[in-house]
C-alpha cells in the first residue's frame, strides 16, 4: 500500500524540487522526522510559555495586593520576614519549577521580569526573601537588601512598610536613610490611615488606630530624642516640627505646644534616654528640683 506523502508530486515540482533526486539523497522518512522535531520544539515552547503565563498572573496579583494581605513573621525581636498569601505563593512556586525542569530555554525567550526571577535563584532555592529589621525601641527601619530585583516597580515596598507599621505601632526614619526609603516614607505619610510627625532630619509614622494616649507617648519620646540630638532650644510647632492635621486635632494644638515645652524642661532636668522601655511616655516635671 502506498504511503501518503506530505507533499504530492505536482506540489514538489512547483517548489522546484526533483522528487526522484530527493528520494536518492535523503532518507525516505526525512521530512516526517523533520516535522516531528519542529512539533516537539513547538511543544517545549508552549510549556515554557505556560510557566511564564502563571508567573505573570502572580505579578498582576502582587500589583493589586492590599498591604493587609501580606504575611509578616517576627523571626527575632527586631527582624521581620514578609511572605505573600498562599494563592500568590503557589503560582510563584509553580512557575519557578521551570528552573528545575529539563526544558532548555534561552533568556531572550522569556519576559524580562520572569528571567530575573529565574536567574536570581541561588542553589535552586526559591528566590524571594523580603527581610526588614529595626533598631530596638526606636523602631528605626532598615531594609539593607531591599526587594529582589524582579519585585521592583510593583509598589510592594510601601506595602511592606505599611504592614510593619500595623504590626509594631510606629516606625521612624532619619536623614541617613537611602533615597528609596525616604521615598517610601513620603508615600506613607500621605496615607489617610496613618499619623505622622516630620522634621527636616527625620520622620515618625504612627498607626492611626492606636489609642490617643499611646500616640501621645510615642510622640513624646520622639520629641525627647529631638531635644537630645538636634535641638538645644524649644522646638516650635509648624516651624521645626509638623504634625498631620488629624493628630493635631486629636491631641489638641495647645496640648502639643505645652508638650513641646514640658519635654524641653524634662530633658534639661532628667536627661534619660529616649524610647526607654521603663519610662516610655512618662515626662513628670518637678519645678522644685
Amino acid at each position: 500500500m502506498k504511503k501518503n506523502s506530505i507533499f504530492n508530486e505536482s506540489e514538489m515540482n512547483e517548489m522546484g524540487l526533483d522528487l526522484s533526486r530527493l528520494s536518492r539523497t535523503q532518507p525516505r522518512n526525512y521530512l516526517v522526522k523533520r516535522l516531528k522535531n519542529v512539533e516537539k520544539e513547538s511543544e517545549k515552547k508552549q510549556r515554557i510559555y505556560q510557566y511564564q503565563k502563571i508567573f505573570l498572573s502572580a505579578i498582576e496579583d502582587i500589583k493589586n495586593l492590599d498591604w493587609d494581605d501580606l504575611i509578616i513573621k517576627e523571626e527575632s525581636k527586631d527582624n521581620f520576614w514578609f511572605y505573600f498569601p498562599k494563592e500568590i505563593d503557589k503560582k510563584l512556586r509553580s512557575s519557578w519549577s521551570l528552573k528545575n525542569s529539563r526544558l532548555n530555554y534561552r533568556d531572550d525567550m522569556l519576559d524580562k521580569r520572569f528571567n530575573l526571577f529565574l536567574i536570581l535563584s541561588v542553589n535552586r532555592k526559591f528566590p524571594y526573601n523580603i527581610e526588614l529589621y529595626m533598631e530596638s525601641d526606636r523602631n528605626r527601619t532598615h531594609f539593607p537588601g531591599g526587594l529582589p530585583e524582579w519585585l521592583l516597580g510593583l509598589g510592594l515596598g510601601v506595602k511592606v512598610y505599611r504592614k510593619l507599621l500595623n504590626k509594631v505601632g510606629y516606625i521612624q526614619s532619619t536623614d541617613s536613610a537611602s533615597d528609596d526609603v525616604k521615598k517610601l516614607y513620603s508615600i506613607l505619610i500621605q496615607m489617610e490611615d496613618v499619623n505622622c510627625a516630620v522634621t527636616k532630619d527625620s520622620t515618625l509614622v504612627i498607626e492611626k488606630s492606636l489609642p490617643k494616649d499611646r500616640k501621645a507617648a510615642i510622640l513624646g519620646e520622639y520629641i525627647l530624642e529631638l531635644y537630645k540630638l538636634k535641638y538645644p532650644r524649644k522646638i516650635q510647632l509648624n516651624k521645626e516640627i509638623i504634625l498631620d492635621s488629624y493628630l493635631i486635632r486629636e491631641l489638641g494644638v495647645n496640648k502639643v505646644v505645652k508638650f513641646l515645652d514640658e519635654i524641653f524642661l524634662y530633658n534639661k532636668k532628667i536627661g534619660r534616654k529616649a524610647f526607654s522601655s521603663i519610662d516610655f511616655g512618662q515626662f513628670p516635671i518637678d519645678d522644685e528640683q
